[in-house]
């Protein structure tokens, strides 16, 4: 009986170990330790309807003009000057500019003089060295105040070229 009892005790032992056989040990792990967050960095808000341009690209401000013409003023020399050298630098950009006036004068007129307005901005840009046909001018004439004002101040805003940079139309090649 004795003998029973022992073989009865290896066959179980016997099992257990061909049982576990195929399983893999388990090993207790600890996770890393979780590092402390960088401090936060305070990022202030800028006020601005439209989104950020890319960080290469010029600054697109309006320039103005003085009441009833279309030339250039010497403070906005520097913002076309911008504007056309990255265009000169980087042909994958077109250019618009739309010509603005204040709400006096006929709308006849108006639409003339924004686009002599318009035409002076693109050719100082063409000046610098970019290609005409990348140039486009639209003439709003007295359509799209950017102040509603009847005054001096409001006719000030209102007076002026804006400039938007598009990528270009790439020709798909024939077969």
């Amino acid at each position: 009986m004795k003998r029973f009892a022992l073989n009865g005790a290896v066959l179980a032992l016997g099992i257990v170990a061909v049982g576990c056989a195929g399983s893999k040990p388990q090993v207790k792990t600890t996770p890393p330790p979780i590092a402390a967050a960088p401090p936060a960095v305070a990022v202030a808000e800028t006020p601005s309807a439209a989104p950020a341009p890319e960080a290469s690209s010029p600054r697109l401000d309006a320039i103005h003009f003085d009441f009833d013409t279309s030339l250039i003023r010497d403070d906005d020399e520097n913002t076309l000057d911008g504007i056309g050298r990255y265009l000169a630098d980087d042909a994958r950009h077109t250019l618009t500019i739309g010509g603005h006036t204040d709400e006096r004068g006929t709308v006849e007129y108006n639409i003339a003089l924004g686009d002599r307005r318009a035409q002076a901005a693109r050719d100082f840009i063409v000046r610098i060295g970019v290609d005409a046909q990348r140039i486009r001018t639209v003439s709003y004439g007295k359509a799209q105040p950017v102040d509603g004002g009847h005054d001096e101040a409001a006719w000030a805003k209102n007076r002026r070229d804006e400039f938007q940079l598009e990528l270009r139309q790439q020709a798909q090649a024939k077969p």
